[in-house]
């Protein structure tokens, strides 16, 4: 289950709250088909850090945020594997400083492939900052 950390509107000078998807992972041999996760969430977007592991077969991973009627909010393209990725709205629109999101959002994480070699484990961590 996802993990909630949302400190905004205690009077404690926190207006950020950080939404983290459950650790999504792939043994070797175990097939990579997209990991999702449903949580529900409301605020306004500031950023999303990707973490993922390092592994033999070199895999690239897409992370997608989709709301509840299907609509794909959020796309990161693909990333490759051993690298910590930050988004932020500004990355892509210079005007931007946040998205919007209300309701069951949907987590998404693809790999390309198997994390290969024996004993080999992808994982990947998403975390989603809103204030």
């Amino acid at each position: 289950m996802a993990s909630v950390v949302d400190k905004r509107g205690l009077n404690l000078g926190d207006s950020i709250a950080v939404y983290s998807a459950d650790q999504a992972s792939w043994l070797t041999g175990a097939g990579y088909a997209i990991s999702e996760e449903v949580i529900e969430m409301y605020g306004m977007v500031r950023a999303i850090a990707i973490r993922i592991s390092s592994v033999t077969a070199n895999p690239t991973v897409v992370v997608t945020l989709t709301d509840a009627n299907g609509n794909e909010i959020y796309n990161s393209g693909s990333i490759a594997d051993g690298t910590d990725y930050h988004y932020t709205p500004t990355e892509f629109l210079p005007t931007a400083e946040a998205f919007p999101v209300g309701g069951d959002i949907t987590v998404g994480i693809t790999p390309s492939a198997d994390a290969g070699g024996t004993g080999q484990e992808l994982t990947v961590d998403v975390d989603i900052y809103l204030e």
